[in-house]
This record gives C-alpha cells, sequence and structure tokens, in this order.
C-alpha cells in the first residue's frame, strides 16, 4: 500500500512511511525514497537518540521488522526482528517501547535487542510517553500506564483505542 501511515519531523526533513520510506525537505519535494528495505506494511516510526546524543529514525512494519536509520544519509544502519506485528514505538527511559499483537517489548536503543516487556495485553495500537510514564491503548478498550515495574488498566473505553494524547495535563 501506498498510503502513509506515519510521519515525523526530524532536522528539516519529512519522513513519511508506509509502503516505502520517504523522505521529503519542508517543501514536499522528495529526497529520496527506499522502496526494497520494508517487505510489509510500514506501521510507525520514530526518533530514538542514544546516551552519547546520536540519533536514529526506527521504523517497523507489520511483518515484525525494524530498522535503524541514519537520520543524514537516509540508509539503514541496523535491524531486528520481531515475531509479532508491530503497532507502534516510542522511546522512554533506557528504552524503545513497541507496541505488538499481544505484548510490549523493550529493546535497547544501542543494539536493539529485546530487554524484558509486557505479555498476555491485547493488541496495543498506540503508545506515548510522558513524565517517565508510558501510556498504551489497546483493542479491547483498555489504556494502561506502565512506570518501572508498576502497572495501571484503566477499562474506559467500549472500543478499540487507537491514538492517545497529551491535552493540558491530561492524557
Amino acid at each position: 500500500s501506498s498510503a502513509i501511515q506515519c510521519m515525523l519531523f526530524h532536522n528539516d526533513l519529512i519522513w513519511c512511511c508506509g509502503g516505502t520510506v520517504q523522505i521529503r525537505d519542508k517543501t514536499g519535494a522528495l529526497v529520496k525514497e527506499s522502496k526494497t528495505v520494508h517487505a510489509d506494511l510500514i506501521t510507525c516510526c520514530t526518533v530514538v537518540t542514544q546516551e552519547d546524543g546520536s540519533v536514529s529514525i526506527w521504523t517497523a512494519d507489520l511483518s515484525g521488522y525494524i530498522y535503524a536509520w541514519n537520520p543524514v544519509s537516509g540508509s539503514t544502519t541496523s535491524k531486528t526482528k520481531l515475531e509479532e506485528q508491530i503497532f507502534c514505538m516510542t522511546p522512554s527511559g533506557d528504552y524503545v517501547w513497541v507496541g505488538l499483537n499481544r505484548s510490549v517489548a523493550l529493546l535497547s536503543p544501542l543494539d536493539m535487542s529485546k530487554c524484558g516487556g509486557v505479555t498476555n495485553i491485547n493488541r496495543t495500537n498506540c503508545l506515548l510517553s510522558i513524565n517517565k510514564h508510558v501510556w498504551g491503548g489497546h483493542n479491547d478498550g483498555k489504556i494502561c500506564c506502565w512506570k518501572e515495574s508498576s502497572d495501571t488498566t484503566m477499562d474506559s473505553h467500549k472500543g478499540r483505542v487507537t491514538c492517545l494524547s497529551v491535552v493540558g495535563r491530561f492524557v
């Protein structure tokens, strides 16, 4: 599919992801396009900052692949494969949180290795990191909030939760 599933803005460039990865300038002009890296629909992208301040762009797809990209050259630098479909990602604290079909994986931003996670939950459609908490919206209408080893679950919706946002001091 060529529809855009996710976008991010970094260093005056717009990363548009869906069937391909397109990098565009502020005017919308195409700078670079990668049609062959991801074999499945790209569902999410995020900016990941290392401890040393270096930055990479991560993109993920429904086949379980995550690719790290150099934001200057627009080329891939590393990849990893998870065993579930990937729907969302957000960096928070020492990890990149990855929303999957039946769990949330915690990955190291250094080498993309799996460092833990949360299991036995419904599909995670969206993740939001704010004030050292990670919020997740799920297919079963639940919203979860994780901080370190504790978590809170709210049965707040009758349908899927597909988007979370901050308005004032509320999520």
